[in-house]
């Protein structure tokens, strides 16, 4: 009984991916540790619209199943390429009922700017509160180049009432200030009492082509299984130029062998536009790692 974690599964935009566990699941949350998404041509455009879902199947005995759908365009004929994809972690809680253990929470559509949606927690304020990415939609009103993307979810709980809410924020820019008309993030709340044997550390990750080496991050005790889901990133130049996309690439792991009560996390964060121009934007994530012993 308790939280058990998933292996990362990919899977391409619009398939169901079979997640299974030990025992009869109780609850899940399906969460996102990366995408990659790219035209269907290869070369590289102005967007005029970009979008991640996850839908969630009704679990069923030991295992929950998932669909992550992709969309990118610049305005015109050309689309996501339909191997583009998405890669999942779920956390399970198998075992008896888990209202005394954990709070898994996730809200869809969240509109930016907007009110923070309040979440139950139940009669005690969890030990451990995290917020995770489970999606977005950002839509311009025409067809733009790429000055920033960025992506923030987070969480306040209030412990005299027992509420949490989630705060989510997104901007996507090109280089003369023209924004995302529509902005929405998907996004779960994670809640766990000191019951559900969980640790949880929230980490910044720079592209790997910054770092020479992968993160190291450390808990209390020896790990049994770790996850390393979105919580947000950043993908800004640092310039006052702009780029067409041919490709996103936004990807984060966890390690475990042989580490003890350290957990390896790598990954990518970049965006590549023409490739002929070496034209690559190297950025960084909001990482929520997550540890069972």
């Amino acid at each position: 009984m308790g939280v058990e974690i998933s292996d990362q599964v990919w899977g391409v935009t619009g398939q169901l991916c079979p997640f299974s566990f030990s025992g009869a699941v109780r609850a899940s949350f399906v969460g996102v540790s990366g995408f990659e998404v790219y035209f269907d041509d290869s070369y590289d455009y102005p967007i005029k619209d970009l979008s991640l879902a996850v839908l969630v199947q009704a679990s069923a005995g030991e295992s929950v199943s998932a669909t992550g759908t992709l969309h990118m365009s610049n305005g015109g004929n050309n689309q996501v390429n339909p191997w583009s994809k998405v890669i999942m972690t779920t956390l399970a809680w198998v075992g008896e009922n888990p209202s005394k253990s954990v709070v898994f929470a996730p809200r869809n559509g969240i509109q930016v700017p907007s009110d923070s949606p309040e979440i139950q927690v139940g009669g005690t304020a969890p030990a451990v509160a995290a917020s995770a990415l489970t999606g977005f939609d950002l839509v311009y009103a025409d067809e733009h180049c790429v000055h920033q993307l960025t992506l923030v979810t987070g969480q306040t709980v209030s412990t005299d009432e027992n509420i949490a809410r989630l705060n989510v924020d997104a901007t996507l820019l090109d280089a003369s200030g023209n924004g995302a008309t529509t902005k929405s993030v998907s996004a779960g709340f994670l809640g766990f009492l000191p019951s559900a044997g969980v640790e949880a550390q929230v980490i910044t990750v720079t592209d790997s082509a910054k770092r020479a080496e992968p993160i190291a991050v450390t808990f209390s005790k020896p790990v049994k299984s770790a996850a390393a889901l979105l919580s947000g990133f950043d993908l800004s130049r640092t310039d006052h130029n702009d780029m067409n996309v041919s490709k996103i690439v936004v990807r984060t792991f966890a390690d475990i062998k042989g580490k003890g009560a350290t957990v390896n996390v790598d990954g990518w964060a970049r965006i590549t536009g023409h490739e002929a121009d070496s034209d690559v934007l190297e950025g960084s994530m909001t990482v929520l790692v997550l540890a069972t012993f």
